[in-house]
């Protein structure tokens, strides 16, 4: 074999152009199929790192007149949807993005907009999301006082704090007032949401000092609401869960919203009780599989990143019918050699294991220029993504597009 490989580097060397030509249409032709599957796989079939996704179901609402469903609920339903655990095994809540959800962090460079989150007591132990550094958020810090213990993301460690290590048990002020870092969450986690994360998540002893009304009772511009996602007990399925929720939902919907009405300062003018009321109660409960989790940037670009899959997958079956062109070209100019080389006793085998070494040769250098430039160019095609047509107070989208093994 080693002597294959000395010969086919002679061969290689001998033939620059031929070789130069298959390793570039095999960079070309893998290359950009790398690029294109770390999008597909990042927006359509990675699931969340979490515990058993597959069970994992997002609650929805959908109301009358409504073109799309809604998935923010007050701190009191979900209570009550951890009470039945005849349904679910368990469930977890994280606050919904709205205007409460950006605050401003002082540093000692200036002040800066965080987003905010605040998180179930069992939201990390349920999830089974374990932090690079330090730890996560346990259900002894929903009744904490003074500095409220917090964990930060990866993406806020590296944006603000530059990765230094030193940020365990240092105290940061949002909104001046004072929180303890107590761990750094890993970068894939997002939670719930594919393509958005927040910088700091906060237990629901933080609802008073953020907002100044405990979670329960949500007041001020905007009612504090959460995103539920549950796990089915074996053997229910999500349409009996939902049709048992619905009623149980539906009852606490209007002292709800009649109590953040009385708290709230400057509401919206919608809710003008009651004449309103009726178009708040009067919903439906459904459930969504959310193992791959809520994603702005699936809704939008789903087909699109599909269509353009389909096309570099075509691209590379042109590739590959071009080398298989240019080989054929190639043995023809063979003959010769081929037919001395059978004259003087060679077997099939031993001239297959040539032409084999040789091929290797230059399918090396192609793959890995392929997946190198994959690797170097995901980052940079993310800037050419078109601007998201999204709600208020959200964060930048983030699409983890590496490439992976």
């Amino acid at each position: 074999m080693w002597r294959d490989i000395r010969y086919g580097l002679r061969r290689l060397t001998g033939q620059r152009l031929f070789s130069i030509s298959v390793i570039l249409l095999l960079a070309i032709g893998i290359g950009s199929n790398t690029v294109m599957f770390s999008f597909l796989n990042s927006l359509l079939l990675k699931q969340l790192p979490v515990r058993h996704p597959d069970n994992l179901y997002l609650f929805q609402q959908m109301r009358k007149r409504q073109v799309r469903p809604e998935t923010t609920f007050f701190y009191r339903q979900f209570e009550i949807i951890r009470q039945h655990k005849e349904i679910f095994s368990a469930a977890v809540a994280e606050q919904a993005w709205a205007g409460n959800s950006f605050q401003a962090l002082s540093l000692s460079d200036g002040v800066h907009l965080v987003s905010t989150q605040i998180v179930s007591p069992n939201y990390f132990s349920e999830l089974g999301v374990k932090a690079i550094l330090g730890r996560v958020l346990d259900e002894t810090d929903s009744a904490a006082l003074g500095e409220v213990p917090v964990v930060i993301s990866e993406q806020c460690w590296r944006r603000n704090f530059f990765r230094d290590a030193r940020i365990l048990n240092r105290v940061i002020r949002i909104r001046n007032v004072p929180f303890l870092v107590v761990g750094v969450l890993p970068q894939e986690f997002h939670g719930i949401d594919a393509d958005r994360v927040p910088d700091v998540r906060l237990p629901i002893s933080a609802a008073a000092l953020l907002t100044g009304n405990p979670v329960t009772e949500p007041g001020g511009d905007y009612p504090l609401q959460f995103t539920i996602v549950a796990w089915l007990e074996p053997g229910i399925n999500a349409i009996a869960a939902a049709s048992v929720m619905t009623p149980v939902l539906t009852q606490m919907e209007e002292p709800l919203w009649s109590d953040w009405y009385a708290r709230s300062s400057k509401p919206f003018p919608v809710f003008q009780l009651p004449e309103e009321i009726t178009y708040w109660r009067s919903y439906r409960i459904s459930l969504l599989a959310a193992g791959h989790g809520v994603s702005r940037l699936r809704e939008q670009f789903s087909q699109a990143v599909v269509l353009l899959m389909a096309a570099v997958a075509l691209l590379l079956l042109v590739v590959c019918a071009n080398l298989a062109g240019l080989f054929l070209a190639k043995s023809a100019e063979r003959d010769h050699e081929i037919g001395v080389r059978f004259a003087l006793g060679a077997s099939r085998w031993r001239l297959l294991r040539q032409l084999y070494a040789e091929n290797v040769l230059r399918v090396i250098p192609g793959v890995t220029i392929g997946i190198l430039g994959a690797v170097s160019t995901a980052a940079l095609l993310l800037r050419f993504l078109p601007t998201l047509v999204v709600v208020a107070y959200s964060p930048a989208a983030v699409l983890d597009a590496q490439p992976d093994l």
